[in-house]
């Protein structure tokens, strides 16, 4: 035998081994070891010698099952049971198994043998469980006294998550001190399977064009390899010790560190069937590890010296891997954020007015759009839930951008909320440091700064200097929030227009200023369609109505709202068929002095409600023509209400309403009317009213300070009330007038009281009206041929009909000639349907020719019995008495009367 020539064949194997990876490159070290090691371990001299007691013969035959003869060599084929802990590259914590190696069958050569064997093998660990299945063959050649083995394997591995398998392929070869083995690991099916994820970070974080949320996913990934042993084996009497060093090299083709170590075991036999093992394995991924092992073996040959032939050990079970060599790695794996609404991705479409990043634009975090129009193509082109993410401290001059429908354009630097999927609702994290609301200026006239679409929304985004509308919508059929925007500058500052039923707009927190049209623009919007106002609205400096709806029949509910500095009308209602409604305070100023209506609501079909208004229109100084009233409501046919208003207003008329028809109604819960060099209140042409007013004072009117003509329904008792702040005459308010204070005709249920009244022709006149009440009343004038209270047939010369009441009120006249108190006429028509209470009247006319009180009745005033008075009720009210007295008293009914009463024209009494 040549010395060299193992070291020369073990070099040889060494530089295979590390120059060479896969499955068949392992083919040739093993052959190499195989015939190393058989060099190696042929004696010497002569052949072996036989066995020695108390081993039986060993020359019979093995059966194919098991029969009247044992398995092996007169023992029964082994049970073992072993555990194991400590944990190697290989290993598990711990593994408890149970093994079955049988033969099935031999063959006798002389004095050689060849066996057939199974060997089944099961493990089970707190996180594995594994299955090995092998067959094998063995010679054993009894003139070299050496023991070659050749093994396939099936393996299957549990884990906690997923089953790996694998073949393998092994041998080994022993003489009587010495034994090596190889084996050759190769996984079959997935060999990288998920295991699992860390826990996920419920802070987004932007990731390309994803929201994402960090994690790690964690991967179970088996490697192929080999492991080899090289190992001598002491035995004593009945004992074995063996001590076995060796290497093991193992790698996958993910991207994984490779395995390259080396082991140390030593096994040593106990008795009894008991072995124990303490092994060592090093490599630079799993480091130093330690792994202790005790089996049982039930059955089996006993380990131990039986001479110095080996072939009892054609009975030692195979040494192998139970596991499949398994390493986990772990990634960074998102989770990318999903709606809770739709479900569908979120998909952050980035974009800023300067170019950033290193790439092509692709609306990415690293790569932002610059162009609004290409974020708008990209989230058009998108299936998923698209965000498009101005960033802050962007401008972008010369820019608009239609907004595709399901898309939100949010505007990066302050507080804005996701709802996900996956952890409710989030603030969406920062595109960059700063806090500058994104600008979009001097968008082009061809198209509103932003155009919205169905299901959109926009949020904290400023409009500067648009050249056409700040933001517009046209036929919109979804759902469209609008929040934390800014117009400044634009034609009309929104512009919604022809949206259908199915459309719903919020507005939230909207500022418009500077607009060249209106300031927001609701038009001919279909019935069915919503439109709400919601947290605070501002509009300031328009050129034509700050609000204005146009047609249509939508549903619009305005919050909060402050107008200021409107060249044209603050609100503006025209045509509009749906419900509006102002549920807040509404405080307006005419500080422009616009000659227009501050609230103009005119052939309105859709119920109009406010809360509390209060219009200061004292600025108009001048006016050229007749401006509109501050408050003109022409020709509706459904309910204005408002619950208080209060308007002060100077050279117009502060409340005008016109023309109601069949249904209509005006109602106001509350307020106080005042106007200067102009009519109050003028009532005009009105199916219903109930109007409830603390007082109302017009001062230096030139026709009538009130005028309510052909207004209100004498069948359902509606009313105009001035019930006055207290008790005194002024609380229900002021008149001065060149003309009539109050003017009454062919109307009904009128409550005038405690309103100080100076005119030059009549303070109170009432014609043709019915069911009117006078009361408190001052009403006092220096002029020559004044009435205080004139009631009379007017022009239809129907006269004073239903329950009327004239009490309290305190007229005087100490200058002034031919005054006349109270003047009451009854209709030509029917004379006698007239009612009217007096009570309480003071009258002090001191003038020339003055008449406390001048009664006429007119047409057959002979029907009233005696010519030359009229029959009164004495104590009235609406009780009525069973016989009437003569009025031919001046003081009578609780009246004070210093003039003349005139009844039928002749002085009484």
């Amino acid at each position: 035998m040549i010395q060299g020539s193992p070291i020369a064949a073990q070099s040889s194997i060494a530089v295979e081994i590390r120059a060479q990876r896969g499955v068949r490159l392992f083919v040739r070290p093993f052959l190499s070891i195989c015939v190393v090691l058989a060099t190696v371990l042929v004696p010497s001299s002569g052949f072996a010698q036989d066995e020695i007691s108390p081993v039986p013969d060993l020359t019979g035959e093995f059966p194919g099952t098991r029969g009247e003869e044992d398995d092996w060599f007169g023992y029964e084929a082994p049970l073992q049971f072993g555990i194991q802990g400590g944990e190697t590259y290989v290993s598990p914590e711990w593994l408890v198994t149970v093994e079955h190696f049988r033969p099935i069958g031999n063959r006798q050569i002389g004095g050689d043998e060849i066996v057939t064997y199974v060997d089944a093998r099961f493990g089970f660990g707190p996180e594995r469980r594994v299955a090995n299945l092998g067959a094998g063959i063995r010679y054993f050649s009894k003139r070299m006294n050496t023991i070659v083995d050749g093994n396939l394997w099936y393996d299957n591995d549990w884990t906690e998550t997923n089953r790996f398998e694998q073949i393998t392929i092994g041998g080994q070869i022993q003489n009587e001190w010495a034994t090596a083995r190889l084996h050759i690991y190769t996984p079959i099916g997935e060999e990288v399977q998920a295991a699992g994820f860390s826990n996920t970070s419920s802070t987004p974080v932007f990731f390309a064009q994803q929201l994402s949320f960090s994690r790690f996913r964690f991967d179970e990934v088996a490697y192929q390899g080999f492991d080899a042993e090289v190992g001598g084996i002491l035995t004593t009497a009945w004992k074995e010790s063996r001590l076995y060093a060796g290497i093991y090299h193992f790698e996958a083709e993910t991207n994984v560190p490779e395995l390259t170590g080396v082991s140390d075991r030593v096994e040593e036999d106990l008795g009894a069937g008991w072995t124990a093992s303490l092994g060592v394995t090093h490599d630079d991924v799993t480091d130093t590890s330690l792994m202790f092992r005790m089996t049982w073996e039930i059955g089996g040959v006993p380990r131990g010296y039986f001479g110095q032939n080996i072939k009892h050990r054609l009975a030692e079970a195979p040494r192998r891997n139970y596991n499949v060599v398994l390493q986990e790695r772990s990634q960074l794996d998102p989770l990318f954020a999903s709606s809770a609404t739709t479900g569908n991705m979120l998909n952050i479409i980035h974009t800023r007015s300067t170019a950033s990043g290193t790439g092509i634009e692709n609306g990415s975090f690293e790569n932002p759009f610059t162009s609004l129009a290409d974020a708008a193509a990209a989230a058009a082109a998108s299936s998923t839930e698209d965000i498009i993410l101005a960033h802050a401290g962007s401008v972008f001059d010369g820019q608009g951008i239609q907004l595709p429908a399901d898309t939100r354009l949010l505007g990066d630097g302050a507080s804005i909320t996701v709802n996900t999927a996956e952890f409710g609702t989030l603030a969406l994290p920062r595109g960059n440091n700063l806090t500058a609301t994104p600008i979009i200026q001097n968008s082009p006239a061809t198209n509103a700064a932003i155009q919205v679409a169905s299901n959109v929304e926009v949020k904290n985004v400023d409009i500067r200097s648009a050249l056409g509308d700040g933001l517009s919508g046209n036929v919109v059929d979804g759902t469209v929030l609008v929040q934390d925007v800014s117009i400044d500058g634009a034609v009309d500052g929104v512009a919604i227009r022809t949206s259908t039923s199915d459309a719903a707009f919020t507005f939230d927190n909207l500022s418009v200023a500077n607009t060249s049209d209106h300031g927001i623009e609701l038009a001919n919007n279909d019935s069915g369609s919503t439109f709400a106002f919601t947290g605070t609205t501002t509009i300031d400096t328009t050129a034509d109505a700050a609000f204005r709806i146009g047609g249509g029949a939508a549903t619009v509910g305005v919050g909060n709202i402050l107008i200021t500095n409107y060249s044209a009308r603050a609100i503006d209602l025209f045509q509009n068929g749906g419900p509006v409604s102002f549920s807040n305070a509404l405080n307006l100023s005419n500080s422009l002095a616009s000659t227009t209506e501050t609230i103009r609501i005119q052939q309105s079909d859709g119920a109009v409600t406010f809360d509390d208004v209060d219009i200061d229109d004292s600025f108009l100084m001048t006016a050229t023509g007749t401006p509109a009233a501050t408050v003109n409501l022409l020709s509706n046919s459904n309910t204005v209400t408002f619950r208080t208003l209060t308007v002060n207003a100077t050279n117009r008329t502060a409340l005008s309403a016109l023309n109601g028809s069949n249904g209509d109604t005006l109602r106001i819960e509350s307020g106080t009317i005042g106007s200067t060099n102009a009519t109050a209140v003028s009532l005009r042409n009105l199916t219903n009213m109930s109007i409830t007013l603390q007082s109302v004072s017009a001062l230096n009117a030139t026709t009538s300070g009130i005028e309510i003509i052909n207004s209100g329904d004498f069948a359902s008792n509606d009313v105009f009330r001035i019930v006055g702040l207290g008790t005194d005459p002024g609380a229900g308010g002021t008149i001065t007038t060149t003309g009539v204070g109050v003017n009454i005709q062919d109307s009904a249920d009128i409550f005038l009281n405690f309103i100080d009244i100076t005119a030059t022709v009549a303070g109170i006149r009432v014609a043709d009206s019915d069911d009117i009440t006078i009361n408190g009343n001052l009403l006092q004038s220096t002029s020559n041929n004044w009435v205080a209270i004139d009631l009379n047939s007017g022009l239809t010369g129907t006269g004073i009909g239903g329950q009327n009441v004239v009490t309290n009120n305190n007229i005087t006249g100490s200058v002034g000639t031919m005054q006349t108190g109270i003047n009451l006429e009854t209709g030509s028509g029917n004379p006698f349907a007239t009612e009217v209470t007096f009570g309480g009247n003071v009258i002090s006319l001191s003038g020339a020719t003055s008449t406390g009180f001048d009664f006429l009745a007119t047409g057959s005033a002979s029907s009233s019995g005696t010519a030359g008075f009229i029959e009164l009720l004495s104590t009235g009210q609406d009780n009525g008495v069973s016989a009437a007295t003569d009025f031919n008293s001046a003081t009578q009914n609780g009246a004070e009367i210093n003039g003349q009463i005139l009844i039928n024209g002749v002085p009484m009494p």
